[in-house]
């Protein structure tokens, strides 16, 4: 249906679609996925129902695994630590928030959720393993973007999309390489854009916001957006990542971490995974920098 998909890159595992989907495309997919009972209506109980992809370090298999964070035995791979203060978005017209969408993702018949963040009017900044499996080593077939709390005006899919050729062919677990790119079928400009700056050592012990979809709050399944704010602990230069004890559960991945920046609000890291003692988010950094600057 979506035409040829071209996997093949000097720096980058690039999906391109190189048919032009159409509305009624779109949606017809949606409906096939479940998880839209007609044009224009999307399934939220089959949207709530979905977990995320994330990444954890198994000890005793090294190298990475995908799993569905919430069903998989109880292994956590996102983690609300100390007390859950995370609450509900509701003014998700303001900004950070309405540049803030939710990404649901197909490999094969499986479906799950994640989350990403409007860099440009048709492009998203969001984490690698939403959309690139490395158990499987398959891109997802489908992405899913939907904006501004599930407005139905606001869903697209891919035209696009790609993760370094580092990720793919990582064998540890920290991160450094977890960022992914997404570009969309058709512009959502009202969403508006969030700035993306380089995280800098001196971030560490600054406020910082992160917001997202997670599949659950309090063991009870959603489909809002949820925020929660903490102090940035550690910026870890050799993984490029940011520490942080900032809850967060399944869903979450892609996720921006927000700080005050120039007056307003700028993205210096992506969630992408955590444990019981703490969270992790790739840090921005020039390699991110210059692939957004590069990619169209």
């Amino acid at each position: 249906m979506w035409g040829d998909i071209d996997m093949s890159n000097d720096t980058y595992k690039v999906a391109d679609r190189k048919t032009p989907v159409t509305e009624g495309e779109l949606w017809t997919s949606l409906i096939e996925a479940g998880l839209a009972e007609e044009q224009g209506s999307l399934n939220g109980s089959a949207i709530a129902a979905l977990s995320g992809v994330d990444v954890f370090e198994n000890t005793a298999n090294a190298g990475t695994m995908d799993c569905k964070d919430s069903q998989n035995g109880g292994k956590t791979v996102e983690a609300v630590i100390g007390t859950d203060t995370r609450t509900a978005v509701i003014d998700f017209d303001s900004e950070p928030y309405k540049s803030v969408v939710l990404l649901i993702m197909k490999y094969g018949d499986e479906k799950y959720r994640g989350t990403g963040f409007m860099i440009k009017d048709d492009i998203v900044l969001t984490a690698a393993h939403n959309i690139y499996d490395r158990k499987k080593s398959a891109a997802a077939d489908e992405v899913y973007v939907i904006g501004n709390q599930k407005d139905t005006a606001h869903v697209r899919c891919y035209s696009k999309f790609k993760v370094p050729f580092d990720y793919v062919a990582e064998t540890s677990q920290d991160g450094h390489y977890d960022w992914g790119l997404i570009k969309l079928n058709a512009p959502m400009p009202d969403l508006g854009v969030i700035e993306v700056t380089k995280a800098v050592p001196g971030i560490v012990s600054e406020t910082a916001l992160i917001a997202g979809y997670p599949g659950e709050v309090r063991n009870v399944s959603t489909t809002d957006m949820w925020e929660a704010s903490g102090a940035i602990d550690k910026y870890d230069t050799a993984s490029q990542t940011l520490k942080y004890k900032i809850s967060t559960s399944g869903g979450n991945s892609g996720s921006p971490v927000v700080v005050d920046y120039n007056g307003g609000k700028a993205v210096v890291g992506i969630h992408v995974m955590g444990n019981a003692a703490e969270n992790t988010a790739k840090a921005i950094d020039d390699e991110v920098i210059v692939a957004i600057n590069e990619f169209h």
